[in-house]
């Protein structure tokens, strides 16, 4: 059959990555270990470092003894390029905090006999609304 893939993992038989795509994959992994992150991209991130990162985990949730393997090449290029990652974290400035707001719900009461009997003469069972 064909090779089926759904975002970005092949599900036929079982769950796997695309040959292709881990080929490049290593392909990227051996060029950093060579000759340095600068220059290097993988996805759309500006840090490359933290794109092969959060793809080798992604390779290892669907397929484990192959994402180990690759996960390991990684710990080595971050611990070779001595890299931190970088967290930007951005916090609300105070005027855009929506303040908390208190609103009373309306009281409510119990039908009287009178209006529960009209209600049950004037409506059919299977009229729902």
């Amino acid at each position: 059959g064909r090779q089926q893939e759904v975002t970005g993992v092949v599900v036929n038989k079982k769950l796997n990555i695309s040959k292709k795509t881990l080929k490049k994959f290593r392909a990227t992994l051996y060029q950093i270990e060579k000759d340095g992150p600068e220059g290097k991209h993988w996805g759309h991130t500006p840090d490359v470092i933290a794109a092969i990162q959060g793809f080798a985990n992604f390779v290892y949730m669907v397929s484990p003894e192959k994402g180990r393997v690759l996960k390991a090449k990684v710990r080595a290029i971050i611990q070779k390029y001595n890299w931190k990652p970088t967290w930007k974290r951005k916090l609300p400035s105070p005027s855009a905090v929506a303040q908390p707001t208190t609103t009373t719900a309306p009281k409510l009461t119990e039908p009287t006999q009178t209006e529960v009997k009209e209600n049950k003469t004037n409506k059919k069972w299977w009229k729902l609304f």
